[in-house]
Parts: structure tokens; C-alpha cells; sequence
């Protein structure tokens, strides 16, 4: 949602972030470039 602030609840000090800076979200990045040929 344009706007909503995303909180980092994995850090020890709940911080906000942009989603791209998640690490989970930076894991299923990697995990989709590295499989990208098998999607078409």
C-alpha cells in the first residue's frame, strides 16, 4: 500500500524500512532471479 509504513521486527530495535530492505523479501528476490528461466 502506497504510503504504510513497514516495521522490521526482526532487528533488535523494531525499526521502519522499506519493504525492499527486508530480508525476506531480498531472500525471495534471489531465490526467483536464480529459478527465473524456470518461470516463463
Amino acid at each position: 500500500m502506497r504510503g504504510a509504513k513497514i516495521y522490521d521486527m526482526d532487528e533488535e530495535t523494531v525499526d521502519v524500512k522499506r519493504w525492499t530492505e527486508l530480508e525476506n523479501v531480498r531472500e525471495y528476490y534471489r531465490f526467483f532471479k536464480k529459478h527465473e528461466d524456470e518461470f516463463g
